[in-house]
């Protein structure tokens, strides 16, 4: 998998020579990802995806974008009589939205019909291919945030609130790819 930021554009912004810090450097660029794609939903490396929902139906949106459409959605369920059963042929309606203004990613059936009636005490679950599959994709202020959450996780170790400022701010940079809760 390869980060939106590379080990030598973070040791750069560091001002780090060598080799002896670049494991270290490595996971903060990890956490700074994973601190975007959880403060926003936009994944910023493709992979697979597991999400899971309460309700199956035409308003289940879901959270982690873009979504690959080229790539099989599979929707589990267990129905009215507690038997598990799998959709395959689901698709997904706005895969590439990722700015908040633009429709939330929502499941839909390929022909017109409606959706099985499920298990209300069981979840449903979709699995999907979600992310940026190219690092020059990545909108700048998301690179913008990483790299200023990789300064303050350099700059202060242990945490505290140089950390806290710098995730502020790295906040206010994505917050046109922030999707408020409902």
């Amino acid at each position: 998998m390869d980060e939106p930021i590379t080990l030598s554009e973070a040791k750069a912004q560091l001002r780090i020579d060598g080799t002896a810090s670049d494991a270290m450097v490595t996971g903060y660029i990890a956490a700074a990802r994973e601190w975007i794609e959880g403060e926003t939903g936009v994944l910023l490396v493709e992979r697979e995806v597991t999400e899971t929902l309460r309700v199956l139906g035409p308003r289940a949106s879901l959270r982690s974008r873009p979504i690959n459409a080229a790539e099989p959605v599979r929707v589990a369920y267990f129905d009215r009589a507690g038997a598990e059963q799998v959709i395959t042929d689901a698709i997904v309606i706005n895969p590439l939205a990722i700015d908040v203004g633009a429709p939330p990613p929502r499941l839909a059936l390929p022909a017109a019909g409606a959706w099985p009636a499920t298990n209300g005490n069981y979840p449903v679950t979709v699995t999907f291919t979600a992310g940026i599959n190219d690092p020059t994709a990545i909108p700048p202020v998301m690179k913008a945030a990483m790299m200023m959450l990789i300064t303050a996780y350099e700059a202060s170790r242990e945490g505290g609130d140089l950390i806290a400022a710098a995730e502020a701010s790295a906040r206010r940079l994505c917050r046109q790819y922030i999707r408020k809760a409902l």
